[in-house]
């Protein structure tokens, strides 16, 4: 078959089976709700409310820096441009120890259900890291008497790139994917400034890969002649 042909035939094949390949759900792409937080300090912690829900999870964010004292103090920042933005962290030694901590439910608890979204996946983007460092990833479920139920997922950093987290194992935990009252990234110890671009619950990895493959083939189809 020609090359050309390989491509519209793969074209098709993802057209025709992407309805069953879900789209990822945005928890937080940080094109709202801009901030400049540093520690120690009081203003060590930011709350953004309102945002559009279509860009931060039930519209709110809160957002915490910890160093671990006055010798070693750590910035956090948000600045809104016409680019994919981020939260910028910078400390002015790396070597001591640092957190950034993001939640989602703060305030109020989400009671958001992932299942029904079909997406057993988590995604964090670092789109500048070093290497070095923890990110976390945490659900939580608070049950009839509050009691609290809490799994964290962390992946070691190896620079910038996508850390997906399988979401099923929380119900080890105690977690409900159907009723998720708490998000929360937390990046300790990393070894140098860094950003986070995206959060996101996503499908699993293959088929993220797979929807990318179909962009690709549809582009090239569009300046061929491809016929079923």
């Amino acid at each position: 078959m020609p090359y050309g042909r390989v491509w519209c035939a793969l074209a098709i094949l993802v057209s025709a089976a992407s309805p069953a390949v879900r789209a990822g759900v945005t928890i937080d792409n940080f094109e709202e709700g801009p901030f400049s937080i540093k520690g120690p300090s009081p203003f060590s912690a930011w709350t953004s409310e309102g945002l559009n829900p279509a860009n931060t999870l039930r519209g709110e964010r809160e957002s915490n820096v910890q160093p671990a004292g006055v010798d070693g103090p750590v910035s956090a920042s948000l600045t809104l441009t016409d680019a994919d933005d981020g939260v910028a962290v910078t400390m002015t030694d790396p070597a001591a120890p640092n957190r950034l901590l993001l939640t989602y439910g703060w305030r109020i608890p989400l009671d958001y259900n992932v299942v029904a979204t079909g997406l057993d996946y988590a995604l964090v983007r670092l789109d500048e890291a070093p290497v070095g460092g923890t990110l976390g990833f945490s659900l939580r479920t608070y049950g009839p008497n509050r009691e609290i139920y809490q799994g964290t997922a962390e992946r070691p950093i190896t620079g910038p790139g996508d850390y997906v987290i399988p979401l099923l194992p929380f119900a080890g935990a105690g977690v409900s994917r159907s009723d998720v009252d708490m998000i929360q990234i937390e990046l300790r110890d990393v070894m140098g400034a860094y950003r986070v671009s995206d959060v996101s619950f996503v499908p699993e990895p293959w088929a993220t890969s797979l929807l990318a493959v179909a962009s690709v083939a549809l582009r090239r189809r569009g300046r061929s002649t491809c016929r079923r």
